[in-house]
């Protein structure tokens, strides 16, 4: 498992060039999360504690208006990296 989330490291853009004992030391230390379909990762104004690599699937990046309506900002797919930021 951990070589698997070594390998998703390399291939982002943000981790590609930082080599394979660096992408091991992350993988020894990555916590492997599973989101429903659906399901918020997080709100806009919380805590950034923790950065996310899409392994599978898609994540919508949205903002919501004061009367709740939702602006999609991005969607990301396998490989893309976000909450780096924060």
């Amino acid at each position: 498992m951990k070589s698997e989330i070594a390998a998703l490291l390399a291939g982002t853009e943000l981790f590609a060039d930082v080599g394979d004992e660096a992408h091991e030391s992350l993988a020894r230390v990555a916590i492997v999360r599973r989101f429903d379909k659906g399901e918020i990762i997080f709100h806009q104004g919380d805590a950034g504690d923790a950065m996310y690599v899409v392994a599978a699937g898609a994540v919508k990046v949205f903002v919501t208006s004061e009367d709740g309506d939702e602006m999609l900002l991005i969607t990301l797919g396998p490989g893309d990296v976000f909450g780096e930021l924060a």
